[in-house]
């Protein structure tokens, strides 16, 4: 069975969720267009990236990070949009516990409506899944996030102190219910260091097994 989705054993303060939602509104990015998120399903704000950022509300950054194809580059270095760090810092610090090399970007993304089933950008180093690192930053009374466990459609068990997770996009696909509320996440991508990362995983099965999706097959 594969491990489709688990809560991480990283310390995480949630912020106030009115700054949340001021901050989002306020540095959302402006020219989605026809980029992948597209038909308003979603609406994204760049938090960090390693990449050059001349425009921290346009998709310009996102588009630069998958032109390096998850290549690791040392002189890549992660910047947080201005002033995110001095507002946010028990966001920063969750991003900073996670096992990555070099981060590519960052976003939050709040959602609009259904999000069909599907899976991410595939990552040519194919690291150990689940690799899909997120935060759930607003009431998780509202989450809708699902995995599919090879038989039906699971929803996930999100709580105020469960909030950093990971969930499997090569053995499963995922999506979410029509949102019943204000719904914001945080997703983190980049190359893991995968060493690191398995450490992580095995740990936060010790302490989260009770969240924990498998898959059926």
């Amino acid at each position: 069975m594969a491990l489709l989705f688990l809560p991480l054993d990283i310390n995480f303060i949630c912020p106030p969720e009115q700054e949340i939602f001021e901050w989002f509104e306020n540095n959302k990015i402006l020219d989605l267009g026809d980029w992948n998120f597209r038909d308003g399903q979603h609406e994204w704000a760049l938090v960090a990236t390693g990449q050059p950022v001349t425009d921290w509300r346009s998709i310009s950054a996102y588009a630069s990070w998958q032109k390096q194809n998850y290549v690791y580059s040392s002189e890549n270095k992660t910047k947080f949009a201005p002033g995110f760090a001095e507002k946010f810092p028990s966001i920063v610090s969750a991003i900073e516990q996670m096992p990555f090399k070099e981060i590519g970007a960052v976003g939050m993304l709040k959602q609009l409506a259904e999000i069909e089933e599907h899976r991410d950008t595939y990552d040519p180093n194919e690291p150990v899944e689940p690799r899909r690192y997120m935060i759930y930053l607003t009431d998780p009374q509202y989450n809708t996030f699902w995995v599919n466990d090879g038989k039906e459609r699971q929803l996930t068990k999100i709580s105020d102190t469960r909030r950093v997770f990971v969930f499997n996009n090569k053995d499963t696909k995922h999506g979410a219910f029509p949102p019943t509320g204000p719904k914001i996440l945080l997703s983190v991508v980049g190359i893991l260091d995968n060493d690191k990362h398995q450490k992580l995983l095995d740990e936060s099965l010790k302490y989260n097994g009770d969240y924990v999706i498998k898959s059926v097959l």
